[in-house]
């Protein structure tokens, strides 16, 4: 009886380890070794200089063209007179002082101007001298008649501008420029003419509104100018009482004789100006 119960306990204690063997504990894990996994840092690129606008970079000359409104005064007798009508053109170019814009939309410059030349045309009133004989005394006698004048001038510009670039392509300058300028101009009434030619000291101020190449602007000019004016009358002339007009002395003395004869007039000149410009 002892030995059967010992054979059964020993078959049971032989189950048990055979099923132990078969089935894996829970807690085993099993598959390939883990490898360590590094942080993927974001890349940050390095920090780039500001570029400079495009505005800023190219498109430093200008082309205009343009209407003004002219007028003229004289400073020593009250006389006033406003153009029939005037055209202009500029040429020029910007000059920037410094490289990097300000705020990086903002940049200093001066302004050279080579070309500005300015054609106008006025209806005048011209005071005209005229003599009548009175109980055998000439007296003189002033009339006045409508005379067509045309002026002209050629200037040179020099002076500071701003330019801002606030969004895009869209730009905004001004400026203040000192115009040294050569005038002239030509009076005709009736067979007689008369050429005026002087200095002007002008000033110009103005402003200008572009997108990419092209811009529209406003600018006034004002300052003064003293006219020598010469009177071509050929009545005045006498060239009968002159020998040889065809020699050098006789041409000579008729030129020194209309140019001593040349009144100064002093004039303040003053004129608004509407125009295009092409900048490239």
């Amino acid at each position: 009886m002892k030995k059967l119960v010992f054979l059964l306990f020993g078959l049971c204690c032989a189950a048990v380890a055979v099923q132990a063997q078969e089935v894996a504990p829970s807690d085993t894990v099993t598959g390939e070794p883990v490898q360590a996994v590094e942080a993927v840092q974001p890349q940050v690129e390095p920090e780039q200089p500001a570029k400079e606008p495009k505005e800023f970079k190219g498109r430093r000359k200008y082309f205009n063209i343009g209407y003004a409104w002219e007028k003229l005064e004289a400073v020593d007798f009250p006389s006033e007179e406003e153009s029939e009508w005037a055209a202009f053109i500029t040429w020029g170019r910007t000059f920037y002082l410094h490289k990097k814009p300000i705020a990086n939309m903002l940049k200093i410059g001066l302004d050279l101007t080579w070309t500005d030349m300015t054609i106008a045309s006025y209806e005048v009133d011209q005071l005209v001298e005229e003599t009548t004989d009175f109980m055998g005394m000439t007296l003189p006698d002033y009339s006045q008649r409508e005379a067509s004048m045309y002026r002209m001038d050629y200037g040179v510009h020099l002076g500071p501008s701003v330019t801002v670039n606030p969004v895009s392509a869209l730009c905004v300058n001004a400026y203040f420029r000192y115009a040294p300028t050569f005038a002239m101009s030509m009076t005709k009434s009736g067979d007689s003419w008369d050429m005026g030619y002087g200095y002007a000291s002008l000033f110009v101020t103005g402003a200008a509104v572009s997108y990419k190449a092209i811009s529209v602007g406003c600018e006034y000019r004002f300052g003064s100018t003293k006219m020598n004016v010469i009177s071509m009358d050929p009545d005045d002339m006498q060239f009968d009482n002159i020998e040889d007009i065809s020699g050098i002395g006789g041409v000579g003395d008729v030129l020194g004789e209309i140019f001593s004869t040349a009144e100064k007039t002093k004039y303040k000149l003053k004129d608004l100006r509407l125009y295009i410009s092409f900048r490239f």
